[in-house]
């Protein structure tokens, strides 16, 4: 019992040690960065119309990568045809739609997990739950790369906490009060022990890693969250600048000023704007309003930085005056993106080759994780239709055979493949069935 308690606030303990630094690139990409807060000074100047200000280059550049990271089928190593299987598995687990979350996690706290089970109802039926490194932990083994231990943490409505310990050979269940630490160990009470059939840790981490020592991972947010932040803060200098100082200002001199019952001075002029003084001595004049200019070049040069560093293309960023003229011009600009989404594809693919193999294990009650399951994923390039389909004409007149076009560069799904191919030979048994009556005229004399 010491030692389970031991295991659980050992791993529990790294939450809350890192979700201070996760947090600030959650909270970039959730907008709500502290730099896009204006200053009280600067919302007075506005009259408190505004109370944040920027523009979310950090969301930008995390779905720009994320939608380049589709999964379209499953194959098992050395074979050619997709499997279908776990296809199915994958799509009934609710994958479709969870795998862009995983995605998103990933890049932007730099890890994420992915934790397989039997349904408690049907044990095979495999369920999927997700969670992020301000939920999760897990044990690594640094020679072979397995997970020796994870645990999963959540909190309900009623104030407790619940924690989820997953070993090789058995799973607890623990709760705990909410708010005590989650590192105390007179905290937790064990509520469940179940037995581990497969001898493994079914706890998949999704770790990014940008260097051979990288063990926690790294955001892709790392290195433009500075440069969003001063956006930022430019940005709102120009806007205050331009509702406080960019328009003209009127003065006058030699007019008295009355006061009201507050004690506050009262607008000579009122709502109009023709200006008239009865007393002689009085001047007018108008102020020379600011320029926006130098303001204009500085939010250029963040923007430019910016596009440096994540590769967006400046038609993503909006910088006018740049937009592709056509099809091989948003490939060039675009290629420093896709040869991002390249690299993460690669540091995806094992992890979700466990996780297909953690759903046909459940699914079929087996006793070894099947490996090899490969994902094949959607290309991350920018293509329109008709380029597909002159690409895919092009290849056909050298050989390449009908189901691989629909594949690639076509993109079929693997049932929209098995139909047109069902139809298509449909189509060739009635058009040799139609000859052979009609003597190979095809029906004409």
């Amino acid at each position: 019992m010491a030692e389970l308690i031991d295991t659980l606030t050992g791993l529990l303990a790294d939450i809350p040690a890192r979700s201070g630094r996760l947090n600030r690139y959650r909270q970039a990409y959730d907008g709500r960065s502290p730099s896009a807060y204006m200053s009280r000074e600067s919302r007075k100047a506005i009259d408190q119309r505004l109370n944040t200000l920027g523009v979310n280059y950090p969301r930008m550049y995390v779905r720009a990568v994320t939608d380049r990271l589709g999964i379209s089928g499953y194959r098992r190593q050395g074979a050619e045809e997709l499997d279908t299987r776990t296809w199915e598995l994958w799509r009934t687990a609710g994958l479709t739609a969870s795998a862009p979350l995983i995605h998103t996690d990933r890049l932007i706290y730099g890890n994420a997990y992915v934790t397989v089970w039997s349904h408690r109802d049907n044990p095979r039926q495999p369920v999927v739950m997700l969670d992020s490194p301000l939920t999760a932990n897990a044990s690594i083994d640094p020679a072979t790369g397995d997970t020796l231990a994870g645990v999963r943490m959540w909190e309900t409505a009623d104030g407790i906490r619940h924690a989820l310990l997953m070993e090789p050979d058995h799973l607890t269940r623990w709760q705990g009060k909410r708010d005590v630490p989650p590192e105390h160990a007179g905290t937790w009470q064990l509520i469940e022990h179940l037995p581990n059939p497969w001898g493994r840790v079914p706890m998949v981490p999704f770790t990014r890693h940008e260097t051979a020592d990288d063990i926690d991972g790294t955001s892709l947010l790392s290195d433009v969250l500075d440069l969003a932040d001063g956006y930022a803060k430019v940005l709102q200098d120009a806007v205050v600048t331009s509702e406080y100082y960019a328009r003209p200002r009127r003065w006058a001199t030699g007019l008295e000023i009355e006061y009201d019952e507050n004690d506050e001075p009262r607008d000579p002029f009122g709502d109009s704007r023709f200006l008239q003084s009865e007393d002689p001595e009085t001047k007018f004049g108008q102020l020379n309003a600011a320029s926006l200019d130098g303001y204009k070049t500085l939010l250029d040069q963040f923007t430019a930085a910016i596009g440096s560093v994540t590769g967006l293309p400046p038609h993503y960023l909006g910088i006018y005056g740049n937009q592709p003229a056509n099809a091989e011009s948003i490939r060039a600009s675009e290629s420093q993106l896709v040869a991002q989404a390249y690299t993460e594809q690669y540091g995806l693919d094992s992890p979700w080759s466990q996780v297909a193999g953690w759903l046909n294990a459940i699914a079929d009650n087996l006793t070894d994780i099947p490996a090899g399951l490969l994902p094949r994923w959607e290309n991350p390039e920018t293509r329109t239709p008709a380029a597909e389909a002159d690409a895919a004409l092009k290849l056909s007149t050298i050989g390449v055979p009908l189901r691989a076009l629909l594949d690639q560069p076509l993109r079929y799904e693997p049932h929209q493949i098995k139909a047109i191919m069902d139809a298509r030979r449909s189509d060739q048994i009635e058009a040799a069935s139609l000859n052979a009556l009609t003597g190979g005229t095809n029906g004409t004399r």
